[in-house]
C-alpha cells in the first residue's frame, strides 16, 4: 500500500484485485459452470465499473489523477510546514518574490562548490532530500535567523 501515491495508482490496484477475481473463478474455482459464468459476468461488471469511474474522473477532473497531495498542496499555495531554512533561503534568494541576481550569484556558486546542480535552486530549497545540506547553506551563507 506505501507505493500506492495518487489516486491513478489506486484505481490500478482495484483493477488488478477485479482481475485476479476474474481469474480466480474461472480458473481457480472448482465451481459448476452456471457459477463460473455469473462470476465472470460480475467480475466484468466491477472492472467496467471501475473504467467507467476512472474515464469520468480523467474527464472532469484530470487533476485528481494526476497529482500526489504534495502537488496538490503545492498549486493551491499551501505548501504546509516550511522549515526555518526553507524560508531564509528563498527570502535571501527572492525577497518580496523578486529575484535577487546578487544573491542568486552567491547561492549558485555554493551549490556548485558543493556539488549540487545550480540551475536547481528551487529544488534545493523546497525537496525534503535536501533538509541537512540547507542548514549547511544557511549557516556558510551566514543566513542565520
Amino acid at each position: 500500500m506505501a507505493t500506492i501515491s495518487t489516486p491513478l495508482g489506486f484505481f490500478v490496484l482495484a483493477l488488478l484485485i477485479v482481475e485476479t477475481f476474474l481469474g480466480t473463478v474461472v480458473v481457480g474455482g472448482n465451481l459448476e459452470k452456471a457459477d463460473k459464468i455469473m462470476g465472470m459476468l460480475f467480475g466484468v461488471g466491477m472492472f467496467v465499473l471501475v473504467t467507467i469511474g476512472v474515464f469520468l474522473l480523467v474527464w472532469f477532473k484530470p487533476q485528481q489523477l494526476m497529482f500526489d497531495k504534495d502537488a496538490h498542496l503545492h498549486i493551491s499555495g499551501r505548501y504546509g510546514i516550511e522549515s526555518v531554512d526553507t524560508r531564509l533561503l528563498k527570502e535571501f534568494w527572492r525577497p518580496n518574490g523578486k529575484t535577487n541576481t546578487t544573491n542568486e550569484k552567491k547561492l549558485k556558486t555554493w551549490m556548485s562548490a558543493n556539488g549540487l546542480d545550480p540551475n536547481k535552486i528551487t529544488m534545493f530549497i523546497y525537496e525534503t532530500t535536501f533538509s541537512e545540506t540547507r542548514k549547511v547553506a544557511v549557516a556558510d551563507l551566514g543566513l542565520d535567523a
